[in-house]
C-alpha cells in the first residue's frame, strides 16, 4: 500500500456498530463537494443551477447528519481529513464553525488553506473575519488552489453586502488581480465591485482597457458599473467598441445604470454624457 492509499478516506473501516467511520463520513463528504465543483464550473442554465442548489442543500444535510465527526476532524484530523473537513463546514449554514474555519487558515498546509476558504466562501457570513483571510493568502497564495478559492471567497462574501472599512478586502483582492489566471483575476474583479471599491477605480479601469482575457474585460465592465462613477464613463464608452461582444453588452449596460438611460451601442451617441 502507497502512501496514498494509506491517506484516502476511503480505507477507513467500518465501525463495529456499522454506523461510518470518520474516515467514510470524510469520504463521502469529499465526493459530494467534487460534485458540486463540477456543476459550479459547468455553463449557468436553469437545470445546471438545479443541480447546484441541490448540490449543496444534500452537502447540507450530510453535515448536519454527521457534524459532530466532521468538527472533530476540522479541528484535530489528519491535514487531508481536515481540509475536507473545513470546506464540509461551511455547507452547515450555521456560523458557530467560524472559529474553527478561522483558525484552519492559520495552518501551514496549503490543502487546509485552500479548502478552508471554501467552506468560509460557501457559509458567506458578515462575520468572518477579515485578518485571517489576508494573512492566509499573504503566506500561500503561491499556491493555485489557494489564491482561486480567496477570490472565490471573497466574492462570496461580498455578494453578502458586506462592508470593507477596514480595506483589508480590497487591499487584497487588489494582489489577486494580478494573479496568472484569468478566471482569478476576474472573480477578484468582480468581487471589487461587489464591494464598491471606489479607490480601485483606475485598476479596474486599466483592467478594462488592456485585459487580454474576454472574462476579465467583462467582469470590469461589470464592475464599474456597480460601482456607478460618472467618471468611469470615457472607458465604458471606449469598451463599447471592444471586439468581444459580451464586453461591449456589459459596458453598455453598466453606461446606462450610470446615467440613467439607454443611448445605444454606438460609442458617438454618449459622446454628450462623456465630456
Amino acid at each position: 500500500m502507497n502512501s496514498e492509499d494509506s491517506e484516502s478516506p476511503g480505507r477507513e473501516m467500518i465501525e463495529n456498530n456499522g454506523a461510518l467511520s470518520a474516515g467514510q463520513i470524510i469520504a463521502e463528504c469529499d465526493r459530494q463537494i467534487v460534485a458540486w465543483g463540477q456543476a459550479m464550473a459547468r455553463q449557468r442554465t436553469v437545470d445546471n443551477q438545479e443541480i447546484v442548489y441541490i448540490s449543496a442543500n444534500a452537502i447540507g444535510l450530510f453535515v448536519t447528519r454527521y457534524r459532530d465527526e466532521i468538527e472533530n476532524q476540522a479541528i484535530s484530523g489528519k491535514a487531508r481529513f481536515q481540509g475536507i473537513a473545513s470546506a464540509a463546514l461551511g455547507f452547515s449554514g450555521d456560523e458557530s464553525v467560524l472559529p474553527v474555519l478561522h483558525n484552519n487558515l492559520g495552518s501551514d498546509d496549503a490543502v487546509v488553506v485552500a479548502k478552508t476558504l471554501l467552506g468560509i466562501g460557501i457559509l458567506s457570513s458578515q462575520n468572518t473575519a477579515m485578518a485571517p483571510i489576508v494573512d492566509a493568502v499573504a503566506r500561500l497564495g503561491y499556491n493555485p488552489e489557494v489564491s482561486s478559492n480567496a477570490a472565490f471567497c471573497l466574492f462570496q462574501l461580498g455578494s453578502t453586502d458586506m462592508n470593507d472599512d477596514s480595506g483589508l478586502a480590497s487591499s487584497l483582492l487588489l494582489s489577486l488581480v494580478e494573479n496568472p489566471s484569468p478566471s482569478v483575476r476576474a472573480q477578484s474583479i468582480l468581487a471589487l465591485g461587489l464591494f464598491s471599491a471606489n479607490h480601485c477605480l483606475g485598476v479596474i479601469t486599466n483592467a478594462l482597457s488592456a485585459d487580454t482575457a474576454p472574462d476579465v474585460r467583462i467582469a470590469a465592465a461589470w464592475a464599474l458599473g456597480r460601482i456607478g462613477a460618472n467618471s468611469s464613463t470615457v472607458a465604458l464608452v471606449s469598451a463599447l467598441s471592444d471586439p468581444d461582444k459580451l464586453t461591449s453588452a456589459i459596458a453598455r449596460a453598466s453606461l446606462s445604470r450610470i446615467h440613467g438611460r439607454d443611448l445605444g451601442p454606438d460609442p458617438e451617441s454618449w459622446l454628450p454624457v462623456s465630456d
